[in-house]
């Protein structure tokens, strides 16, 4: 009879012992760290493969692979796929073809090896085979000592495309056994290696993997190993190598695999999602209309802005594709892209700083990998450079001018919107309304977009350089600090106003008794029915005229407005009347005098970039009041619409309009849609759809293939317990120990006792009048100029952003501890 087993170092017949062992035998003829095992040959398989399912291996054949087994050191072995034409130079067979881990006594052995022989006919490796017009010849099957693994990963002699440069070696890694890496079920580390002179980049972390793990893979003497066994590979096979290997407890390095790379086994580009910042505005599962606003919106804001710095036709031409797909959507929800945000601020000068301030200004935690662009002459480079810089400086002389303008052109299409006018108005006129709203959002935002990157670079330079300069733990808060009670912040405005309304109604006894005593539906009434109450309503019908189009989820719009729905205005003006201590403007007022006074202990130049951030900063809130107004009349013609539709008979509510993109329901206006008697088919599976992602829960931040969505394996699962400790970024300065409320939306206000530190998943400008009741702020999302830092900073709140999990780790009404200056939050009793 053939031989049964064959020991790894003799394993050069390839027929005999397949592909990997013998690829096993020439790493081992090199002198690479390789377990030691044996090889249980294709001639066993032969005899047995039609067999398998019914009985077990002959004694005389299972004997001979147990003596084999005895010449390895004791411990678990790992029983793995070797078969005839898997990890060739044409086909890998990745994933196909079992390995069988944690493999101890001698019936697991031969349980293990009829698995493995089992998985050469499986459907899987057929449809491999049919797909790629290749077939095996046979199988080895391989009986390996198994490494306690410490931490595993890949390395590719060759890059997947958009993942490293051509003279980098790239790697993946993860804690423990290589298995799931490999079969893609975790979210690896990612590294460079420069082939040059074997530097190395960590490009991403892995999930909950300690430092110290970390460290017996990054520290020069092993990245050598590393680097040169694979370069050594890729030599003596003759062609770019994917090599798999593991480090044991004791640091030891180990080489288990190295297959040819085909461009079938490339690694996919992964894409980076996060909704940082964007939920701020999209808190909950968008509208088709939405959607469609939204996808064309942000395309033409990044490449606006884009022609506004200067880049070259050239330039916009190659960032096209990553433009058109700056956001996406999972389950409903918004995302940003990060890998195509950051593919194009990665073009522009300085753009890995770039990169990195936008994470900053938005809230962001990791950088998108890096993708292959085309390299241009250090001449070229230097010439586009100077264009961007001047480009760049003249929009910026003149920023105020240009929000300025962007105003005046939201309140003129405001007053030509006006609820009052709309009334009566054919859908061709509504449908004129909604292509100037289009325009507006696509072709004159770029005003708006330039507050947006003064507020982005300024701060990011004035964190960096105040960090820099710190001399303790204590300092590094201090650029947050030094924002401190701005004044004039567009979204305190309205904090202000209701203020000094709540006190009006407070000097009035009989409108204080109305408020104290009656349901809130009631006090409405006899506002709008009781003479007597005629100055009240009419100071009221002001406040909502200028202000009440600011609200929670004011961008949405499918949420009511303040306008619409004055109830919970009414209901916080009651929580107002029994605020006590000083008004929202003394106490911006205090906060401004220590702000001018720790300003005046800088230097000149961090007085100068001071000056340019706070400024950038009240010019944003100015265009983002106006944002407000813009969407909230869209609704408005947007619910006009529906009304038309509704009477017509083709929608049951007026607010199903959502339902339909901006495209379909120009198409629908227009006389030009393909299906126009099918717009209620269209919009019933969309509602029901979307009704099903209200109850969807997905990470702030995560990553899936190229050209796929969000799946199952991303949903959150809600956690049980709290932490006692928690981190986040240290928004506003200042320490508070207060009574927690853990609050979903604004909405549930009546759970807010003052004093109390507010905890909530995002905050946008709904809440400001919340934050002059409170005494600190924790929050899930968010970036340091997000609405909810701004505001906080107006206040002096102590706040803390980015608290993963805040709402579901800390109780209501638990005392809460919260360190602005640290970024700490801690349950204390």
């Amino acid at each position: 009879m053939r031989a049964v087993t064959c020991r790894l170092e003799d394993s050069s017949d390839l027929a005999a012992v397949g592909n990997k062992a013998y690829n096993l035998r020439e790493m081992l003829s090199l002198g690479v760290n390789v377990p030691p095992g044996f090889v249980v040959t294709n001639s066993v398989f032969c005899q047995l493969r039609h067999q398998l399912s019914d009985s077990n291996i002959p004694d005389r054949i299972l004997k001979r692979i147990l003596h084999a087994r005895r010449q390895l050191p004791p411990g678990p072995v790992i029983v793995r796929s070797s078969a005839v034409g898997e990890d060739s130079a044409t086909a890998s067979f990745a994933g196909q073809l079992v390995s069988i881990p944690n493999v101890v006594t001698a019936p697991d052995i031969e349980r293990a090896l009829k698995q493995c022989w089992a998985s050469y006919g499986s459907r899987s490796v057929q449809f491999y085979e049919r797909a790629r017009k290749v077939q095996l010849n046979g199988m080895g099957a391989i009986v390996q000592v198994q490494v306690s693994s410490r931490i595993s990963g890949v390395l590719f002699t060759s890059p997947p495309a958009g993942v490293a440069s051509p003279d980098e070696l790239y790697g993946e890694y993860c804690p423990g056994f290589g298995e799931d890496l490999v079969l893609g079920r975790v979210n690896p580390g990612r590294f460079r290696i420069s082939k040059a002179d074997n530097r190395y980049t960590v490009d991403r972390r892995p999930d909950e993997m300690p430092v110290s793990d970390e460290a017996v893979l990054f520290n020069s003497e092993q990245i050598y190993r590393l680097s040169r066994t694979a370069m050594r590979l890729e030599k003596h096979f003759g062609s770019p190598q994917d090599i798999e290997w593991t480090i044991d407890e004791r640091g030891d390095l180990f080489f288990v695999q190295t297959r040819s790379i085909t461009v079938h086994n490339r690694a996919r580009s992964q894409t980076l999602w996060s909704n940082a910042n964007i939920n701020e505005n999209y808190p909950a599962p968008v509208s088709p209309f939405l959607h469609s606003v939204a996808c064309q919106g942000y395309y033409h804001y990044f490449r606006n802005l884009a022609i506004a710095f200067g880049f070259s036709a050239d330039r916009v031409r190659l960032m096209e594709q990553s433009l058109r797909n700056i956001v996406g959507v999972h389950y409903g929800r918004l995302y940003y892209n990060l890998s195509n945000i950051h593919s194009v601020l990665r073009i522009a000068p300085c753009g890995e700083t770039l990169a990195k301030f936008f994470n900053n200004f938005v809230g962001a935690s990791k950088l998108a990998e890096r993708r292959e662009t085309r390299k241009r002459s250090v001449l070229a480079r230097a010439w586009e450079g100077a264009q961007v810089l001047c480009k760049t400086t003249g929009q910026y002389l003149f920023i105020t001018r240009r929000i300025n303008r962007f105003e005046r052109i939201v309140d003129e299409f405001a007053n030509a919107t006006h609820p009052s006018r709309l009334a009566g108005q054919g859908a061709l006129e509504l449908r004129d309304h909604l292509r100037e709203f289009m325009a507006i959002r696509c072709d004159k935002w770029t005003d708006a977009a330039l507050a947006d990157t003064a507020s982005m670079v300024c701060y990011g330079v004035l964190k960096t350089l105040l960090t820099r300069k710190a001399s303790s733990l204590d300092q590094r808060s201090l650029h947050n600090d030094l924002l401190k009670g701005l004044g004039g912040v567009e979204s305190v405005k309205p904090t202000i106003e209701l203020w000094k309304l709540a006190r009006k109604i407070e000097s009035d006894p009989a409108l204080a008794r109305l408020f104290a005593t009656s349901p809130t539906p009631e006090i409405l009434t006899a506002l709008q029915a009781d003479r007597r109450l005629a100055g009240l309503n009419s100071d009221l019908q002001e406040y909502l005229e200028r202000w009440g189009f600011r609200f929670s989820g004011e961008l949405m719009l499918t949420v009511a407005s303040f306008q619409e729905d004055p109830l919970p205005l009414l209901d916080m003006l009651k929580s107002y009347l029994q605020a006590a201590g000083p008004s929202p403007v003394e106490a911006i007022r205090h906060l401004e005098s220590e702000r001018e006074a720790a300003t005046a202990r800088q230097g000149v130049v961090v007085r100068l970039i001071l000056r340019a951030t706070r400024r950038s900063i009240t010019l944003r809130e100015r265009a983002r009041a106006k944002q407000a107004l813009l969407y909230s009349r869209c609704r408005r013609i947007a619910l006009m619409v529906g009304e038309h539709f509704v009477r017509d008979g083709a929608l049951d509510r007026a607010d199903d309009v959502f339902f339909l993109t901006y495209p379909e329901l120009d198409e629908f206006l227009s006389g030009n849609a393909m299906f126009p008697d099918h717009v209620y088919s269209t919009v019933a599976p969309r509602k029901s759809a979307h009704h099903e992602w209200l109850h969807v829960s997905l990470p702030d931040t995560f990553e899936c293939p190229e050209g796929e969505y969000a799946s199952a394996a991303h949903l959150n699962t809600p956690m049980s317990g709290s932490d006692e400790e928690m981190n986040g970024i240290g928004a506003c300065g200042g320490r508070v120990t207060a009574p927690a409320a853990v609050l979903e939306s604004v909405g549930n206000a009546e759970n807010l006792r003052q004093g109390d530190v507010l905890v909530t998943r995002q905050t946008d400008p709904g809440w400001a009048p919340v934050f002059f009741l409170i005494r600190g702020l924790v929050i899930e999302r968010g970036g340091m100029l997000s609405h909810g830092a701004i505001i906080a900073r107006e206040f002096g709140l102590p706040c803390v952003v980015g608290v993963k999990n805040a709402t579901q780790r800390i109780p209501h009404r638990c005392m809460l501890s919260v360190n602005g200056d640290h970024g700490h939050v801690r349950i204390v009793d």
